[in-house]
Formats: C-alpha cells, structure tokens, sequence
C-alpha cells in the first residue's frame, strides 16, 4: 500500500486543481472513478485507476466527452503508476473506416506505445508502420496502424492540414489513439493550469472534428469508393479460413475438445488453443441463435459496458421467445489463466427500472450463489457466473448459464414481480 500512495501522490496533489478546473468550466467531476478500456492506452496494466473524472460537452463536440487523470499500473521496479491526462471521445462513426490508427509523441516510452492485446488476438499481425512525407512530423511524432487497417483511410486522416497542425500547433506530448469506435487523446503527466487542459481539450475537438469529415466523405461517397473490400490477408479472413476445415455436429463440449481439431502434432499449442476458443464460442453462440461481433463493432454500441475482466468473444442476438436484443460474452481475467467470466446481457426497456433487480427475490437469489452475479449499470442487466478461463470453458456451463439467466434477464429488462 505504501508503494502505491507513493505512486499516486502526483495525482492525489493535483486533484483540487483539477476539480476547480471542471467546476469552472460547467462539467461534472468524479473521484476515484473509472474510465472503459476503450482504447489501447487504457488496457495496459494490471490495474487502471482514475484519480479525477470530469465529464460533459465541449466545444465542437457533440455529446458527452470525458476529461481525466488516468493511469495504468505495472510492476516493473516495484508498483509503478504511469499517469495521463485524457480525453475520451465516442466516434462510433470510425468504425467505417479505421481500425486501429495510432498517432504517439516520441517521448512515450515503448510499453506505453504498445499494443496490450497483441497475444489475445487469435493471429497475431504485427502493426504496419505508416509512412508520412514530413520529416518534421516524423520527429514529433511515431505513426502506426493495426495490420488490418487500410492505408488509404488513414492517410485520409492525415491530410496536409492534418500533418501541418500536429506538427506545429499540437499541444507538446500530445498523442492520439483511433479504434474501436472511440477516439482517446491524451499526453503524459497530470495537466491542471487552465492553458494546458484548453489546449489538450481544443487538440482533442481538432482531430475529432477531422475524424467526422473523414466519415462524412466516406457516407457521401458512391458504394464503390465508399467500403474498400477488406485487405487480402487480414486477421478476421485467415480466422475464418481456419475455421472453416473443421466442421463440428454439434458444439464442442469444451475449450479443449475444440482446440483438439486445430492441433499439429502430439501437443496443443496455442495457436490451437485460441483457435479452440474461437471455435468453440462461434459454435455454441450459432446453436443459441447468437451471430458473433466483432469486439470494436460492440464497443462501438456499448463504450460503457461492464463485463468483467478482458472481452474475449461477444455474439448478438434475441432473448429466447422474444425480440429483445441480448448479448452473449466471454471474458477473461488478466492475470489467472484459469479464472474468466460468462455474461449474458440485454438493454432494459423504456420505462423500467433497471435497479429492480435489487428487489427482485430470483434475481438475489442468484446472486446469494457462490460464483454468480446480478447487475445493472443503469442501461444493460447483466447475469453472470465466472468460469475457468480462456482453456478450461465448457458447454455444460454455459448451457447453465442460459437456463438460468435467459428467463431472468428477460423479465428484468421487462420489468414484472419476481
């Protein structure tokens, strides 16, 4: 404990300033708060914290735009706290064209420039460098992009005017991180003189607003030019190539007798495992009439959903009788192999209470046991039971998991007695 306080002195010190700052400026503040791991920079670590929150508008930016005081922990030479100052914008409309396109000050260092989820992608593609003809850029500024990602989109982005103001205008040690349906800009350290934060924020609202030009020219562009095909060799087409020469009867009654398929040689190794994991979600969420998404495509929808540990897998779909939408998802903890999460989930209809689970004898009565969980986080009810992890899944569980909580969570985004 000692370790950390140490650690977060900076930011304990610069939480008045802080507040008075979002005071000033008609924004909501919070302590001690939490941020969604929207993009990269806020998924590194075993621990990430936010000292002080403010949220609201700003200029030049439609609705609610978040302002913090963030880190990531490691343990490196002890407890190390890295501290940023961030804005975290939605821009679900990103999706139609970036992937994954960072654009980090040089003075990061390389952990705080790399990517968290490379070994939990089912194949794993180095990032492609982007080059850029501006040397000075160059100096400011490293610029890359997931494998996936379209070159020309991104250079898009980065116009002439775009590379002109980053290069001379940017606020010093600004960075900025594009994907899944959010835009993250940030610089290292804990801004409080109103200078600064106005000039991160106006930073921040300058990208975005390059950001919508970008998806506007791509929604008034003829169908052709407006959703290149997908690059040949990208992660999702080799993952669905090596899905498709194992067919399964049924869906495989665990993790381990999927990845059994995808094996070469006596051993499983672990490209058959999370092949194996792959399979074996694709296949139980099709036979529950679940159609698997894309972790950004869900993101995109819900920024603040609260699955517990790393998403791993997502599936959409309908609660059983009905046409209310629901999700399936299967998460992991970070640091145990063999400890993760199944949740399924469904947005609550208009004009119910979404905290009636607190009240509800079932739903408490599952919650009582050991290992599972009701929750609300004001717009999705979630029931979920943790499980063992990434390798240990099995279709027993969450065939448990679906008798129980599909008629549960259907009658508490409804609202009823229970």
């Amino acid at each position: 404990m000692e370790e950390r306080d140490k650690a977060n002195a900076g930011a304990e010190a610069a939480a008045p300033a802080f507040r008075s700052w979002a005071s000033a400026h008609q924004l909501m503040y919070e302590e001690w708060w939490s941020l969604p791991q929207a993009t990269q920079l806020l998924r590194h670590g075993f621990m990430q914290e936010v000292r002080s929150l403010a949220y609201g508008t700003l200029p030049g930016v439609p609705g609610e735009v978040r302002i913090a005081h963030a880190d990531f922990a490691t343990q490196e030479h002890g407890f190390d706290a890295h501290w940023f100052t961030v804005v975290l914008i939605p821009a679900p409309g990103s999706l139609a064209f970036a992937t994954r396109i960072l654009c980090h000050d040089r003075g990061l260092s390389e952990l705080e420039r790399s990517n968290p989820d490379a070994e939990r992608q089912v194949i794993e593609l180095d990032d492609q460098a982007v080059r850029l003809e501006s040397d000075d850029f160059l100096k400011r500024f490293t610029l890359a992009a997931d494998h996936d990602q379209d070159n020309v989109r991104t250079w898009q982005l980065f116009d002439p005017a775009m590379v002109e103001w980053l290069t001379a205008e940017a606020p010093t040690g600004f960075s900025f991180e594009l994907q899944d349906g959010a835009l993250c800009c940030f610089v290292k350290g804990l801004l409080t003189e109103e200078a600064d934060l106005a000039a991160l924020c106006q930073g921040a609202a300058r990208v975005f607003s390059k950001v919508e030009e970008v998806c506007a020219g791509l929604a008034s562009a003829p169908p052709d030019q407006a959703a290149p095909a997908a690059a040949p060799g990208s992660r999702d087409e080799m993952v669905v190539k090596e899905l498709a020469e194992h067919d399964f009867d049924e869906p495989p009654k665990s993790v381990k007798d999927a990845a059994k398929a995808f094996r070469h040689g006596p051993l499983l190794g672990d490209a058959a495992w999370k092949l194996g994991a792959e399979a074996f979600f694709r296949e139980y969420a099709a036979a529950a009439g679940f159609q698997p998404l894309t972790i950004a495509a869900f993101r995109a929808i819900y920024l603040d959903a609260t699955v517990s540990g790393i998403l791993e897998h997502v599936a959409h779909g309908h609660l059983a009788g009905t046409e209310l939408d629901a999700y399936l998802a299967l998460s992991n903890d970070d640091t145990y192999e063999d400890l993760g999460w199944a949740t399924l989930f469904a947005p609550v209809q208009p004009g119910v209470n979404s905290f009636d689970f607190a009240v509800d004898a079932e739903a408490q009565a599952v919650d009582d046991d050991d290992n599972w969980n009701v929750m609300s986080d004001g717009t999705l009810v979630y029931v979920y039971r943790t499980d063992k992890g990434r390798r240990g899944r099995k279709r027993a569980d969450l065939d448990e998991l679906m008798a129980r909580a599909v008629p549960l969570v259907t009658r508490l985004v409804q609202g009823g007695p229970g």
